[in-house]
């Protein structure tokens, strides 16, 4: 077998067995990285310098410069070493084979990981029913035991996104079993309960109805697929009546926070829901940021989010070190508004290449980086730092973006 093969199924691999067994994450991104390394030895890859790239490596210098302006006695170096993936990833994929991988056989790993890591979800599940006789298996975190749900729904709708896009150019039974595996993607958000997720999903079938009503449908055919959607949200929130108290208590809470900040952060109960949370954290977050424009460091950040939860008396959310739930929160208040700006540039430079060259996928990882980071902080989790700074480099560097490519 040629090195160019090995090199493909290797990283073929990592992109579909991560997925479902996250803990093989260690192993698997090694092993990937001993390949690089022989290949660029034998000079089988080529190294190119890319200017995005650059930036992830300079935001990790960023992180890693907070440790000379660290004022708490926590170690910094773990830390830091869960923000690894933001060089990792872009040093190994800048070591690129001769032949680009076929964006079809990434995406068919990618599916086949989400639909195992679904399976795996659905029959531990019902496996756990049947001992407990407990519903509570069915919901949330007791459901995505190894992923939290957020990221786990980033994974479910980016295969749907993907067969989604592809839909028209299948037949036959391909067409049936894409169609299949929609559902079922679709209906493990609800068990999941991520409102981040739920919201987002909802924005991918919006785009692609509104596309759908340019090209293709009918007018029949559009009315029918809009009362479809309609039936399925009124079926949603008869299954899961938890979605729709949660929709019902964030409007709530919303205008309750917008008309008085303070007044809703002093009065909010201790028993809250995620949403009051989020809108406690942002606060606080936003209080840190006005006091040290500069930041405080990975760990410094932490100390000070429990300081001031304990003196407004959320000493429980104290104690489970709760992060700002917002990625430009939580990089602002780290490492500054510089880091925020250095931020914000690699993700308008990703724009710009994924629109030259009309690579829907790449701008779909970046949008569901993008607002998926305004209700949680997704680099701060391995599901969410390796899954997009994986791909976000995989799609700029090594994956085939068009069909004249691929040809």
């Amino acid at each position: 077998m040629t090195f160019e093969k090995i090199y493909q199924y290797t990283f073929l691999g990592l992109c579909g067995l991560w997925i479902p067994f996250p803990q093989l994450g260690s192993l698997l991104i090694a092993l990937f990285g001993v390949l690089v390394l022989i290949g660029a030895f034998q000079k089988k890859l080529e190294f190119k310098f890319n200017g995005i790239f650059l930036g992830f490596s300079v935001l990790y210098a960023l992180y890693a410069l907070y440790i000379f302006n660290n004022n708490t006695t926590v170690n910094e170096g773990p830390y830091l070493e869960y923000k690894l993936s933001l060089v990792v990833f872009p040093l190994l994929l800048s070591f690129r084979p001769q032949q680009k991988i076929e964006r079809s056989k990434v995406m068919t790993s990618v599916v086949s990981g989400a639909f195992l890591l679904g399976l795996l979800y659905i029959v531990r599940a019902v496996g756990k029913y049947f001992i407990s006789h407990d519903t509570q298996v069915f919901h949330s975190s007791w459901f995505a035991y190894n992923h939290h749900p957020s990221y786990a729904a980033v994974f479910f709708s980016f295969a749907v996104f993907y067969l989604l896009l592809n839909f028209s150019e299948r037949s036959g039974t391909q067409k049936w079993l894409a169609t299949g595996l929609i559902m079922f993607f679709t209906i493990l958000h609800i068990p999941l309960e991520s409102m981040a997720g739920l919201l987002f999903l909802a924005f991918v079938y919006a785009f692609f109805i509104a596309k759908s009503i340019l090209q293709y449908l009918s007018l029949k055919k559009t009315a029918a697929l809009i009362v479809g959607l309609v039936v399925f949200i009124f079926t949603l929130f008869r299954i899961q009546p938890g979605l729709k108290t949660d929709l019902i208590n964030t409007q709530k809470s919303s205008f309750e926070f917008l008309a008085n900040p303070q007044k809703f952060v002093k009065e909010c109960p201790q028993k809250m829901t995620g949403n009051q949370a989020r809108l406690i954290l942002w606060t606080i977050s936003g209080e840190i940021i006005a006091a040290h424009p500069l930041g405080v460091g990975i760990s410094g950040l932490d100390a000070e989010m429990s300081r001031k939860l304990h003196v407004l008396g959320f000493h429980e959310m104290a104690a489970k070190h709760w992060n700002p739930h917002n990625q430009f929160l939580q990089l602002t208040a780290e490492i500054g508004w510089l880091g925020l700006l250095l931020f914000i540039s690699i993700l308008i430079a990703i724009a710009r290449l994924a629109w030259q060259r009309k690579d829907q996928l790449l701008g779909f990882l970046l949008l569901s980086l993008v607002l998926n980071s305004l209700f949680e902080s997704m680099l701060q989790r391995q599901s969410g730092i390796v899954f997009y700074l994986l791909f976000l480099s995989a799609f700029i560097a090594i994956i085939t973006y068009s069909k004249n490519e691929e040809a």
